[in-house]
């Protein structure tokens, strides 16, 4: 790992929530499998969830990730936060979120430019069904993720307007910005892709 990736596991080991960035090819992928890997060493419970299903597909099976709005049990977005909290505790068809919402100390979202302030703060507020009175119910919160990518989508029929989730007041204060591309050692290729990140 070079010294930008040693730097967020660092912070991701002090307990504090972060947001990694970074253009393709930065190894932003790597870095969640050795901050996964890390903390099931600490014997810390992680879940690796992304904002769809072909980006779960990208880690091995034995992370087991899903998309987070299985894992949180927010489906397509139609509910409030707080309507969605009652199905969560109450509606058994909510029992595995419920069970995953609990048990989990660490939640990483990868693909998060996908994901919408209104998506995020739906997910703080079920999370609250561990602790009432922190944040994301006391989860640690690694978000992943390159905001020149696609953005979020919008989805007026249940009132999300597609504003981007950084400008959420839950976004993590800790960021990390991976800069040195390790996919290809292509200068003239590497030049391009950053030509093309920025458009």
């Amino acid at each position: 790992m070079y010294a930008h990736q040693l730097k967020a596991v660092s912070i991701v080991q002090g307990g504090h929530s972060l947001y990694i960035g970074g253009q393709a090819g930065v190894g932003k992928s790597y870095l969640v499998q050795q901050i996964f890997e890390d903390a099931r060493r600490r014997h810390k419970s992680v879940q690796l969830t992304c904002t769809t299903g072909i980006a779960c597909s990208n880690y091995p099976q034995v992370m087991n990730a899903m998309t987070i709005h299985r894992w949180s049990g927010i489906g397509d977005g139609r509910y409030t936060g707080q309507k969605l909290q009652q199905l969560v505790c109450h509606d058994d068809q909510c029992a595995g979120a419920k069970e995953r919402i609990i048990s989990t100390e660490m939640l990483i979202i990868d693909e998060i430019s996908m994901m919408s302030r209104n998506m995020l703060d739906k997910l703080e507020t079920v999370c609250r069904i561990r602790n009432i009175s922190a944040a994301f119910g006391g989860i640690q919160l690694i978000v992943v993720g390159d905001f020149l990518q696609l953005p979020p989508v919008k989805n007026t029929r249940y009132g999300d307007l597609g504003e981007y989730a950084f400008t959420s007041s839950y976004w993590p204060n800790h960021s990390v910005f991976l800069d040195k591309v390790v996919r290809q050692d292509n200068e003239t290729l590497i030049m391009c892709i950053r030509s093309l990140s920025l458009g």
